[in-house]
Order: C-alpha cells, then structure tokens, then sequence
C-alpha cells in the first residue's frame, strides 16, 4: 500500500551514505578543513517517484502494490532532495551506484537473506561488489 505514490525520493543504497560518512571521518583525522555540514545522497538523476522504487523491486522480487493514496491525508512534501555539491567539491563524493543498481542491490539482498542466507555473508560481498570509498 502507497500513499504517496507519486512523490519524489532521493533514492540510493545504504552504503552509499556510509562511504561519505567515512570519506568525512577521513578527512577530519587528516586535520582537512571541512565544512559543518555534508549531504550523501543521489545523483539528482536519481530521484524518482515512490511508484519508480516498488515498480523497479518488483522487477527483482515479484509482488503487487496498491495505490492507497488519500487526499484527505496530511500534506506529505511531494518531492525530497539532498544537495551533494560540497560533499563532491571538499571530499570527492561521487555516488557509485545509481538508481537500478541500488535497486537491484537491495532486493537481491532481501531476497537472499528471506531464502535462508546470511545477512552477514550477503553484506560482506556487497561491500566488496561496492568497492572502497
């Protein structure tokens, strides 16, 4: 059930925010002068309706949605974003996996991990699929 799924989402997978986060801690034991504050998110390409996300899993995981949309619901901003500009320009940060790719990433994950393999076994290897920031 979606009920909203026309909004807007900044959509990647999780390693992606953790390989900024450890360029940042990187940074800062090297003593690099760095701003307060840093996003790690997706490419602006990236952002794509909720009803993009199910529909690309489902391409990975069969199922069904359905729309739950509620006019009458609170209002729900109905698109959300993260500018990456310093992060690129102080620390180098380029998000590697786009839009399919974290996807397809994650409901292979799901799914493995829901047929009996080990979650600590599924991550290791995606980190290494993923590469060292």
């Amino acid at each position: 059930r979606l009920r909203n799924p026309a909004a807007r989402r900044p959509w990647q997978h999780v390693l992606e925010p953790l390989s900024g986060y450890l360029r940042l801690a990187e940074a800062a034991y090297r003593g690099e002068a760095l701003a307060d504050s840093y996003n790690f998110g997706p490419e602006p390409a990236d952002v794509h309706p909720v009803r993009a996300l199910v529909e690309a899993a489902l391409s990975h995981w069969p199922g069904t949605w359905e729309d739950a949309s509620d006019p009458a619901a609170p209002h729900e901003a109905g698109l959300l974003s993260l500018g990456i500009e310093r992060a690129r320009a102080d620390l180098g940060y380029v998000p590697r996996w786009g839009f399919a790719d974290s996807v397809r990433h994650s409901m292979e994950w799901y799914r493995e991990v829901a047929g009996g393999a080990s979650p600590l076994d599924i991550t290791a290897a995606q980190i290494a699929a993923f590469g060292a920031p």
